[in-house]
């Protein structure tokens, strides 16, 4: 019997630390950005795994506009709470599958 796999990845931080006006997560490194690389990795360990991608919710539209312009493997968005936490708990209710195993990133 396979064992179905679902991944959350929380990307909600606001790259303050960092400096510049773009999250870290949407900035690009290598050519790509950082949360597309973390999703191909992700799909790359894990094939066919869920891969569910918490944001802000005003992220969101950002993400789907950037997201459009690159190769970036299958995963669904959802909104994310105020805390981490919070948003762990989004992630796990958006899976749309019954996984046996998650992974949070």
């Amino acid at each position: 019997m396979e064992s179905r796999i679902g991944v959350i990845i929380v990307a909600g931080g606001s790259g303050r630390r960092m400096g510049g006006s773009i999250p870290k997560q949407f900035r690009l490194l290598g050519g790509q950005p950082v949360l597309a690389r973390t999703i191909g990795t992700f799909a790359a360990a894990l094939p066919g795994a869920e891969i569910v991608v918490v944001l802000p919710e005003g992220h969101i539209p950002f993400w789907k506009d950037l997201s459009a312009r690159f190769e970036v493997a299958r995963h669904h968005v959802t909104a994310g709470g105020k805390e981490r936490f919070d948003s762990v708990r989004c992630g796990l209710k958006a899976l749309r599958s019954d996984p046996d195993l998650i992974a949070v990133q």
